[in-house]
């Protein structure tokens, strides 16, 4: 009897937070089923967090219909974010509606990243108008990113002013991309200077693309024109995308890849993630929006990498997103990265 009571007063003084931490503990020894036990026993102790990584466990391992449960049961407890790890799932797995209905949830406990989820699949979907008022209210709840996705799609629109205001919102913020995006719509208004100054703290950024450009102004003080330009191509594709019609939209966001627009490949990788369902080349046009900037590309490289069980690169990954402001990398490092 005194053992028996030894060993249940042991076990009962195993905390949540003890059982996380030897997850954390072996997922960073890649010892998976180890860390999923884990997670499952703390979730079994009703604990939020340990129901999310249980979630994002059997995710990795393709349950989806176990991770589904789990972030329910994370939402039931009252977990913040776990209403949009579900929609992301949902989202993945082609499901539009309950996805949409997971981010509402999320948004209406207050997640920016459920805002800017939400205003990124109806912008995926070409649906600007309602994916303009999520975006914004990520921008008001700390995602300077949203401002960035607002510029582009009122550039789409040819309000040129509205995506002015937008992109420099963003570019105040540290973003590449909204940098290059500002002075795209400078040197529409015959501002070379702006330009200029623009495409310099794109390319201190690392955005690819940028440099390139400068050298042409360096030359010849004007832009060469081109047939389409990266943000044209990107237009176009949303126009198409509004219609449904995704083998157009793929071509144009092609094209604007093939100029070395990270939008574009972040673009098309999602066509050919949700759309095609070919994940070797949407993970191959993610990796190049990250190698050119984007923010949400790397965190995509990341969560591919991370289901893959390459930890070491997947959470390199999601520290590149993470320095450039997207608040999705940020949650999922402090989820499965940065625990120990």
């Amino acid at each position: 009897m005194r053992l028996g009571s030894a060993r249940d007063s042991e076990m009962r003084s195993v905390t949540p937070q003890d059982l996380l931490r030897r997850g954390a503990e072996l997922e960073a020894a890649g010892e998976w089923e180890g860390a999923e036990h884990a997670y499952r026993e703390a979730d079994e102790m009703q604990d939020a967090e340990g129901a999310i990584l249980l979630g994002i466990a059997l995710k990795r391992r393709g349950d989806t219909a176990g991770a589904a449960d789990a972030f329910h049961r994370a939402e039931m407890r009252g977990h913040s974010e776990a209403a949009s790890s579900l929609g992301i799932l949902l989202q993945d797995t082609g499901d539009i509606e309950g996805a949409k209905a997971a981010y509402l949830r999320s948004i209406a406990r207050g997640s920016p990243n459920a805002a800017l989820n939400l205003g990124l699949m109806f912008a995926d979907q070409g649906a600007v108008d309602e994916a303009v008022p999520h975006l914004q209210s990520a921008e008001r709840m700390g995602i300077p990113e949203a401002a960035y996705v607002i510029g582009r799609l009122l550039e789409g629109r040819e309000d040129l002013w509205g995506a002015e205001a937008a992109y420099r919102r963003a570019d105040a913020a540290g973003d590449a991309q909204a940098a290059y995006g500002l002075a795209s719509i400078l040197l529409k208004h015959n501002d070379l200077e702006g330009a200029r100054e623009a495409l310099t703290r794109a390319r201190d950024r690392g955005h690819a693309g940028a440099g390139a450009m400068l050298e042409v102004l360096a030359a010849d003080g004007v832009v060469v024109p081109q047939a389409m330009s990266p943000a044209d191509n990107l237009a176009a594709g949303e126009a198409a995308a509004q219609r449904g019609d995704w083998r157009a939209a793929a071509a144009a966001y092609q094209a604007a890849d093939d100029l070395g627009d990270a939008e574009g490949a972040y673009r098309l990788g999602g066509v050919l993630l949700d759309v095609e369902r070919d994940p070797g080349r949407a993970l191959e046009a993610f990796i190049r929006a990250d190698e050119r900037g984007h923010a949400r590309g790397a965190t995509r490289v990341g969560g591919a990498l991370m289901d893959s069980g390459d930890r070491e690169r997947g959470e390199a990954a999601f520290l590149r997103a993470h320095e450039r402001g997207d608040a999705q990398a940020t949650y999922f490092r402090r989820s499965c990265c940065s625990r120990g």
